[in-house]
């Protein structure tokens, strides 16, 4: 590690969206706006479930994607929280990957183009679509993004931590 980078430490959280018809159907929704559809009824029941889970959770900051079913899914924790009176912040880098000319298509049709290409379904890139490579690298800019929130924050503390001395931590739903 360089002189100016400095150890970060934080607890995060990672919350899949609730299920979507599309996902109960088996059809790739990724980045489209056309396939961005709300919860369906299980799926809300499930955002409601991790929301009791959480309901005393003090978490200082909440990302979620700018797609519709992380954001509802994100409002429903939130609503079942009583710890937070915190606003939902969304960040294009948090959707999940694209799938270009997959998107719409089932994961069947998915698994046969990988088969045809050579390659296994997690490698496949179809037309148009985002590379792991590239969803990695929108990943990673999002959590420097956090990294940099962590060493802004006022309560927040950096190095070494002695014997009975207390430390606040960030702690993110994202």
């Amino acid at each position: 590690m360089s002189a100016s980078e400095k150890e970060v430490a934080f607890y995060l959280t990672l919350v899949r969206h609730g299920q979507t018809d599309s996902n109960k159907d088996g059809v790739i929704q990724g980045q489209s706006q056309d396939l961005d559809f709300p919860l369906s009824d299980k799926g809300v029941q499930q955002a409601k479930l991790l929301g009791k889970q959480f309901s005393q959770e003090e978490f200082t900051h909440i990302f979620t994607s700018d797609l519709s079913r992380a954001k509802q899914t994100a409002e429903i924790i939130l609503s079942e929280n009583t710890a937070n009176f915190l606003s939902i912040k969304t960040d294009a880098r948090l959707r999940e990957r694209s799938y270009g000319a997959a998107e719409g298509k089932t994961y069947a049709w998915v698994k046969r183009s990988a088969q045809v290409a050579g390659t296994t379904v997690p490698a496949y890139t179809p037309p148009g679509a985002e590379s792991l490579e590239q969803m990695r690298q929108r990943a990673a800019e999002f959590f420097k993004t956090i990294s940099k929130t962590c060493m802004g924050h006022e309560e927040f503390a950096v190095g070494a931590v002695k014997k009975n001395q207390q430390l606040k931590t960030l702690n993110i739903l994202a």
